[in-house]
């Protein structure tokens, strides 16, 4: 018994590159950046869609970010029913929040 209790102890005392990570595993960051740059990660793997304007049509992301000061958090939010690289007139989108980023 003292044999398996020993080494699970050092092994929980010592920090590692696992017990670093081990509060993004509940979706917690360590930090306000730590956060902000999750969210970023998560904006990029989102679909584009074009809009048009009177000074010609440019590109966009489906999904944003907002921080939200009052729950410390970053609130990722999607438009919904857009399809890829369509052209849009108007970016009258409903939209949710699709994930969160809580620090």
């Amino acid at each position: 018994m003292k044999r398996l209790l020993l080494p699970l102890l050092a092994a929980l005392a010592l920090p590692t590159a696992v017990n670093a990570n081990w509060s993004n595993w509940f979706g917690r960051y360590g930090s306000f950046t730590e956060a902000e740059m999750a969210c970023n990660k998560w904006i990029i793997g989102g679909i584009s869609y074009k809009v048009k304007s009177p000074w010609g049509t440019y590109s966009k992301k489906a999904r944003f970010c907002k921080y939200d000061k009052e729950t410390r958090q970053f609130l990722g939010w999607e438009y919904q029913n857009i399809e890829e690289n369509k052209i849009y007139e108007k970016e009258r989108f409903d939209r949710k929040v699709a994930k969160r980023f809580y620090f």
